[in-house]
Formats: structure tokens, sequence, C-alpha cells
């Protein structure tokens, strides 16, 4: 049969090249270089609304999705008849990598039946009616649970994998969440990866009543920590949208939390281009983690094993007799040239030989030091 065909996609002849972006990029494209022009007009809801205002309620949906917990590739589905929200869905829900499923508004109760079973869909949209058909009605009719079901904790025989019902009301019905009363999160800290050091980071922020936005993408974990009470929602911080869906944009700081290399200097490098105002706090594994981020340009960096060893040091120390302030200035000595040797070694991680010449000049360096205190002492 010749070569097979392996493009992902492709296109007709054209000048224009074509563009390998995401449906959420497009848009921010779109409003970056367009902000002012109109984007959206629709007449009956008296909306014209710009790129910039567009993305900007985009940006706050998306949040909206992340806050309730769904995941990438969860299907959400819509059935509502030509509004503003509608357009706004399509784009948030594929900011966060959700499957928007489209339900005909002129559907009954068996052909939405039909359509939420084959689709699979976590999570429901509805407009509260359309024409004839009252949309609340027909779906508590379909599920009688609805009616005492707490909002996102629906448990229903005939669709067994629908969890949230979102109404675009402005009424509150039981079982129900108003998309406006959806919080949409924008704290002044995120954390990345939510294992035992995000955990940590995460439950000192609590103690000071700081609220925070944790982000874990092994959702074995996310479910883990739900239990045990603690917020935290499942999305890849490595992709901008996800980033910015948890307040990237109008965040302080992100703490790369997690511990594995390539995944952490992922993150930095998106959270580095796409929101330079960030300040990155960031873990290390070993010292070649640790320059890679400086490569990035992480603002601070803490080094896995470097605190513990010197806390196990100044213990052996103090069960040696040393004095309290010895114990101090011994340890700070070290932790102070152990940070220079690492700024060193940065400038000359791609020499081999000069990097053992180094770490042989610092050692020399640290023991001149210490020699000198003694000498100082006696």
């Amino acid at each position: 049969m010749g070569d097979v065909l392996r493009a992902s996609y492709v296109h007709g002849a054209s000048q224009e090249p074509l563009k390998g972006l995401t449906v959420g990029e497009c848009l921010d494209a779109a409003a970056l270089h367009h902000a002012d022009h109109e984007a959206l007009v629709v007449p009956h809801q008296n909306v014209r609304w710009t790129y910039s205002e567009l993305k900007d309620r985009v940006n706050a949906w998306a949040a909206g999705f992340v806050a309730l917990g769904l995941q990438p590739g969860d299907r959400v589905g819509l059935w509502a008849p030509n509004l503003w929200q509608w357009v706004v869905v399509q784009f948030a829900t594929a900011k966060v990598g959700l499957i928007l499923v489209n339900i005909n508004p002129a559907y009954r109760k068996p052909e939405l039946e039909y359509a939420l079973k084959t689709a699979g869909c976590r999570a429901l949209i509805v407009a509260p009616a359309f024409k004839s058909s009252n949309y609340v009605e027909m779906l508590c009719e379909l599920m009688p649970e609805i009616a005492s079901a707490p909002p996102g904790e629906l448990i229903s025989a005939t669709l067994p994998g629908l969890q949230w019902l979102v109404t675009l009301g402005c009424e509150a019905n039981p079982g129900f969440v108003r998309f406006d009363d959806i919080p949409d999160e924008q704290h002044e800290v995120i954390i990345a990866g939510f294992g035992r050091v995000g955990q940590i980071v995460g439950r000192m922020l609590q103690s000071i009543d700081k609220p925070f936005t944790a982000l874990e993408i092994d959702s074995s974990q996310v479910d883990i920590v739900r239990r045990y009470g603690n917020s935290v929602h499942f999305g890849d911080a490595a992709r901008p949208e996800v980033l910015r869906a948890a307040g990237a944009n109008k965040a302080k700081i992100l703490v790369l939390a997690t511990a594995d290399m390539e995944t952490s200097l992922h993150i930095a490098e998106t959270a580095k281009r796409q929101f330079p105002n960030l300040t990155i706090v960031a873990r290390a594994h070993n010292r070649r983690h640790a320059h890679k981020l400086m490569d990035v340009g992480v603002d601070r960096i803490f080094r896995d094993t470097l605190l513990s060893s010197l806390a196990m040091g100044e213990s052996v120390l103090e069960k040696l007799g040393l004095g309290d302030r010895d114990i101090r200035h011994i340890s700070d000595t070290f932790r102070d040239a152990d940070e220079k040797l690492l700024l060193e070694q940065h400038a000359l991680q791609d020499s081999e030989d000069k990097l053992i010449q180094s770490a042989k000049d610092a050692a020399a360096e640290l023991e001149s030091i210490f020699e000198q205190d003694l000498r100082h002492q006696g």
C-alpha cells in the first residue's frame, strides 16, 4: 500500500501555516492581539463582549471546573439552547481538558437518558427550561435521588456515573449547584504536587488560615488526600490552562513540591514563560536538579536532603557534648559553604573535571575555616 500516512492532522494548500495551538491557546492569542475587539454578541441576553472580557469569563469558568474536582478526560454534558454560557463552557472545558457533550435542547427524558448513559457524563450543565421543556423537572423525574442529594454527591441508580448537576439559572434547586456559586479560586499560593512535601507546606499555611490551591496529577493521591479532609484538585500543573484555571495569573507564589525532576522542570518552564510575575519556590531532589532549576530561573530552591542532614548532624554534635552556640556555628558555616559551592558548580556543570576540582577546593576551604576557628578558640 506504500507509505502509511502518519500525520495527526493535515490541511489543504495554503500560504498560511497550520498553527499547532490548543483551543484555549487560540482564545488567549486572540485576546492578546485583539483585546478590545468584539468577540461575542448575544442580543437576547444583552451581551456584547470583547475578546478580553470573553477570556476572563472563560478562565473563571475553567477555574470553577477545577474547583469541582473534574479531571482531564471527564465528560461534561451541556443541555441548553443558544446562550452566552454555551460559548463560555465550550472554551472553558477545552482549557482544562474536559470533553464537552452537547445535548440536543429538544430531547425528552428517554433521549436524554440514552445520551447521558452512552456518553458517560460526570457533570451536566443545564438551562432551567427551554420552550415547553422544564429541564430541572425532567431530571428530577429521571433521577428521584436528586431531591435528597447534596450538590456533587449524587448517586443515581439510573445514571451512576453522573455526580454534578449545575444549573445556569438564578433559582436554587435541591441537588443542583448554581454555576455562579461555584468558587472561582484565586489564592495567593498554588502548590503543585501534594505529596508529603506539598502537604506539609499546606498544613503550615492552614495553621495561619492562609488559603491555597493545590494541584496533584496522581488521581489516587487526590482521593487519599481528600478522604483526610484536605482540599486538592486533580490537574497537570505543567499545562498553562490548568495553572491559569488555578489562578496563576493573580497568585503570588508557586510552590513546586513534585519529586520528579522532569515534571518539576516542565512546570517551572511553563510557569516562567506564561506567568513571569509568579515567584517560584521549588524542591530539588539533588544538586543536578537544583542546577537545572537555576537554569530555568527558579527564585528559591530547597534540596530534599540538605536541611534534614544538617538537623541530623546537629543532633550528633549535641550528643557529643557540644554547646548550642558551637553547633549552630558549625551548621551555619557548613550550609553557607555548601550553598556557595552549589552556585559555583552551577557555572561549571558542563565540565566534570572542573566540578571535581571545585568540590575538592570547597572541602579544603571548609576545613581551613574550621581550623581557624579552633586556633581562635585556643
